[in-house]
């Protein structure tokens, strides 16, 4: 996976991010010779280093903190690590690697969420990294009404990481196209 930023003008505020990483149970799968985990805390970390000085990035993380079994806890599983603010690689990295799987993938619920860490700020994106689909009911039609209800110019882009259901695919496409985003499938 590779993000690519436009150079920002010394003068502008740089753009907002809210990277928003899927710690549920099903990343301890194996893809290649690694967990998912173990591969999408590499790339994050690669791509959080690798992004320019002037990023306003922030980071959230679900299906952390509550086992599958725990479902009314385990769907609440979404946790804002570091707000919006100006980029810090280290302070960034150190969450990332931190990261345990766990719970469930209350996918919508964490977007939602992320649309409120994005109050003070007039647009940006969300890019969220999973591996599967909603698994506690989230309304998938309900995050771009969100967006507007916000008044927010926000983008959802979604890494799908090794979605190998068609149905699957197409409900995360869905969600990154009716925010104005793009879906982009890392099969490994």
């Amino acid at each position: 996976i590779a993000v690519g930023f436009e150079k920002v003008a010394a003068n502008e505020p740089g753009k907002a991010v809210e990277i928003i990483m899927d710690a549920s149970n099903s990343m301890t799968g194996v893809v290649g010779k690694e967990t998912k985990i173990a591969a999408a805390r590499r790339v994050l970390i690669q791509t959080i280093n690798g992004l320019p000085a002037t990023m306003r990035v922030g980071f959230r993380v679900y299906g952390h903190r509550f086992g599958v079994d725990d479902y009314d806890n385990a769907c609440g599983d979404t946790q804002l690590l570091a707000p919006i603010a100006p980029l810090n690689k280290a302070a960034l990295v150190g969450l990332v690697e931190k990261i345990q799987t766990k719970g469930r993938t209350p996918l919508v619920r964490s977007v939602l969420e992320a649309i409120k860490d994005f109050e003070k700020i007039p647009n940006g994106s969300i890019i969220l990294l999973t591996d599967g689909i909603e698994s506690c009911k989230g309304d998938i039609k309900s995050i771009a009404p969100a967006i507007q209800a916000a008044g927010l110019e926000l983008k959802v882009n979604i890494v799908g990481f090794d979605i190998k259901e068609a149905e699957g695919r197409a409900e995360l496409e869905s969600i990154a196209k009716s925010t104005g985003g793009r879906y982009l499938d890392a099969r490994d």
